[in-house]
């Protein structure tokens, strides 16, 4: 059974270290960068996380419970009995790639004390969120837009809206699967 952990190499100029991710398995390490870096007080060893002082700790907490899942699944649950570390680390690093080139979208977060509230907005009739990544993506005087609720009649766009806005970008935007008249009417 591998075990699989996350560590921190040495910081760099900027004070930022690199999170790594470390296999051992019947005797043998394979060490994997994230691509991620972050002051070594904001990470928690014991857990394995960002701790809540970084300001990206809820991306990089699901990106390294992704990364963990992956390889778990690959070392632990997988058909195939017999890995080659290279296959392990080629594996991996496809996985990280992957996951880096299908997250890139940037949400801007503007200090609220130095630009006041944030705008905020609704996205009835959700569907498949584009409206709510037009303005989640935009800016106006230097401030950004806040995702609060979306809704829509269809559940699965709801499954959408939590995998893409809770998980993935890690907001705290609601969704409602209702009509909007019973949403207004109660």
């Amino acid at each position: 059974m591998a075990t699989i952990n996350y560590y921190l190499d040495k910081a760099d100029k900027k004070g930022l270290s690199p999170i790594h991710l470390r296999i051992n398995c019947n005797g043998k390490q394979i060490k994997i960068s994230t691509g991620e870096k972050i002051a070594s007080i904001d990470f928690d060893k014991d857990i394995q996380q960002v701790k809540n002082s970084s300001d990206k700790h809820i991306e990089i907490n699901h990106y390294l419970s992704y990364l963990k899942d992956r390889a778990d699944e690959l070392l632990n649950k997988s058909y195939k009995k017999n890995y080659t570390n290279k296959e392990i680390k080629e594996t991996l690093n496809d996985y990280i790639n992957a996951y880096k080139e299908n997250h890139s979208v940037n949400i801007l977060r503007e200090q609220i004390s130095l630009y006041g509230k944030p705008f905020t907005f609704v996205d009835l009739f959700a569907g498949a969120g584009g409206f709510s990544e037009g303005f989640i993506q935009a800016e106006h005087n230097n401030k950004f837009f806040d995702f609060l609720v979306a809704n829509d009649i269809n559940e699965n766009c709801e499954l959408t809206h939590v995998v893409r806005y809770n998980h993935q970008l890690g907001l705290d935007t609601e969704f409602y699967v209702k009509t909007l008249q019973s949403l207004i009417f109660g």
